[in-house]
C-alpha cells in the first residue's frame, strides 16, 4: 500500500497557511502528520460505473484544496483538525478505503502509474547493487540499497563480490621451541661468562674473579628460575 511522503505531506499542508492555518512548526508538522494518518488512498466509481482510484496525494491535495475554498471563515481558532478530519470522512469514507475496497484488475504498469505502488529503482532495477563481481557496490539511489550499505558495510560488499572476508591471523604459541630458546641463550651467556672469567683468571685478579662467577652464578640461576612469557 503507498504512503504519503512526508516532503509532501509538509508542502500540502503548508497550503493551508494561506487561510490562518498556525505558522508555529510544531503545528504544521501536527497537520502534516495527520495527512500522512488519513491519507491512504481510496476507490470509488463514477456515475457511469467507471473506477476511480485515489492515491495518498491525490486524497491530500483535494483536502487542502476543498478547505482553503469552502471554509469562508478561514482556519477556526479552535477545531480545526477536526473540521478537516470531518471533511475527509465526507469524501473518503472508510468503506471506500483502498484496503476495504474491491479493486479492479491492474498489471503492474498501472499500479505504478496511479501511485499504488513504488516504481523500481532507475539505477539498479531492485537488484539493490550495482556492477558484477567482483566489483560490485550498494546501490545508493533507493532506500534499499542505502539501508544494505549501513547495516551490512564493509563486510557485506566482500561477500556480495564473493571475497572472504581477512581476519588478522594470531601470532602462533611457540610451545616447547620456547624452551629451547632459553636454553640457547642460557648457553650463550654461560659461554661468554666462562671466556671471561679465564681471562680474568689468567691476569691473577683471583678475588675479581671469584666475585663475578659468584655474580653471574646468580643471574644464570634467576634466568632458570624465571617462568617463560609469550613470544609476541
Amino acid at each position: 500500500m503507498a504512503e504519503l511522503p512526508w516532503d509532501e505531506a509538509k508542502r500540502i499542508a503548508a497550503a493551508l497557511q494561506t487561510i490562518g492555518h498556525p505558522y508555529a512548526d510544531s503545528a504544521l508538522k501536527a497537520t502534516a502528520s495527520d495527512l500522512v494518518k488519513w491519507c491512504k488512498g481510496s476507490f470509488e466509481r463514477d456515475p457511469n460505473g467507471h473506477p476511480r482510484i485515489w492515491t495518498p496525494e491525490d486524497q491530500a491535495e483535494w483536502l487542502v484544496a476543498e478547505a482553503r475554498v469552502t471554509w469562508e471563515g478561514g482556519w477556526p481558532e479552535k477545531g480545526g483538525t477536526a473540521k478537516l478530519y470531518a471533511l475527509f470522512r465526507e469524501k473518503f469514507a472508510i468503506e471506500k478505503s483502498l484496503e476495504k475496497a474491491e479493486l479492479p484488475h491492474l498489471s503492474y504498469e498501472e499500479l505504478i502509474a496511479r501511485g499504488l505502488i513504488n516504481p523500481p529503482c532507475q539505477v539498479c532495477n531492485e537488484r539493490l547493487f550495482i556492477g558484477e563481481r567482483p566489483n560490485m557496490t550498494f546501490c545508493l539511489a533507493c532506500a534499499e540499497g542505502r539501508s544494505n550499505a549501513r547495516f551490512l558495510g564493509e563486510a557485506g560488499l566482500h561477500r556480495l563480490n564473493g571475497e572472504s572476508v581477512q581476519k588478522p591471523r594470531a601470532t602462533p604459541f611457540l610451545g616447547k621451541s620456547l624452551e629451547k630458546i632459553i636454553d640457547g641463550a642460557a648457553k650463550v651467556l654461560e659461554d661468554e661468562e666462562r671466556r671471561k672469567m679465564e681471562q680474568l683468571h689468567r691476569l691473577g685478579e683471583t678475588e675479581l674473579w671469584e666475585a663475578e662467577k659468584r655474580r653471574k652464578a646468580e643471574q644464570l640461576k634467576k634466568l632458570e628460575e624465571s617462568e617463560p612469557g609469550s613470544i609476541q
